[in-house]
């Protein structure tokens, strides 16, 4: 159901308002051009699964879920504040 995934529609839209605005004279660059973000849509939600399973099978036990449940939270706090401006650097 990725058609209906509104970050693959987005993804869409920016790839082909601004990145593929050069090749629209060229009818069969854009008629490949789908073809070629329905490859990369593919293999990248293909590396996403594939990830969420390897990480499902690592937290198996508690200690190893709160152990990424706390590096993931500090990840999270740590881009807060960057975007927040807090880091000087």
């Amino acid at each position: 159901l990725q058609f209906m995934n509104p970050k693959c529609i987005f993804y869409g839209l920016t790839i082909y308002t601004t990145f593929l605005a050069p090749i629209l004279g060229q009818r069969l660059m854009l008629a490949w051009s789908p073809v070629l973000l329905a490859c990369v849509s593919f293999a990248s939600v293909s590396t996403w699964a594939l990830g969420g399973q390897l990480i499902r099978r690592w937290i198996s036990t508690p200690a190893r879920a709160r152990a990424l449940g706390t590096v993931l939270s500090l990840a999270l706090v740590y881009t807060a504040l960057d975007l927040a401006g807090m880091f000087p650097w």
